[in-house]
């Protein structure tokens, strides 16, 4: 809870919240109400969001979280989803964050794929998932009316035989 104004602040940005299932204003209880939901909650139950918190490690300040959902259908399958405060954008922390959680899912819980869903609008959504090493594979766009106009929405997915070789490519050489 001590990080309910740090989050209503960030869930509040209309940027944030452009691309996302919550409407800005987002408003304290709403924070207040949604902390305490996560507190309940197990990472691992099928058809339900986890919300990871990301801090800067720095100084612990939230900066933004990380949603994971287990398939209701498909116990193998994580889907994920991110949100990051405007001031903390551009500086490597969503990509950290993120390959954190796919490390936990496919790794720790041992699911088989993440996918995640990209809006196309979202330049910089969509350029994380390429650099985390995401495939498009073949598949219709999903289309639907959201806050108040017509978005599509790409399939995005990692295997967990490609995240191991992602996360186990060589790091340069030390230059001396």
């Amino acid at each position: 809870m001590d990080d309910q104004n740090a989050f209503q602040a960030y869930r509040t940005d209309p940027e944030v919240a452009r691309y996302q299932s919550w409407d800005s204003p987002y408003t304290a209880a709403e924070a207040a109400d949604f902390i305490t939901e996560m507190l309940t909650c197990h990472p691992d139950t099928p058809g339900q969001w986890y919300q990871f918190a990301v801090a800067r490690k720095a100084d612990d300040q939230l900066i933004g979280d990380v949603a994971l959902r287990i398939g209701d259908n498909e116990p193998d399958e994580a889907e994920i989803g991110y949100s990051l405060a405007g001031h903390a954008v551009g500086k490597g922390y969503a990509s950290e964050a993120v390959a954190a959680i796919m490390d936990y899912a496919l790794i720790t819980r041992g699911k088989s794929h993440v996918i995640a869903w990209a809006d196309t609008r979202n330049q910089r959504s969509l350029a994380l998932l390429e650099r985390l090493g995401f495939a498009r594979p073949e598949h219709p766009p999903r289309k639907s009316w959201f806050k108040g106009a017509w978005s599509e929405e790409t399939f995005h997915r990692v295997m967990a035989n490609d995240w191991a070789s992602i996360r186990r490519a060589p790091s340069p050489p030390d230059v001396r």
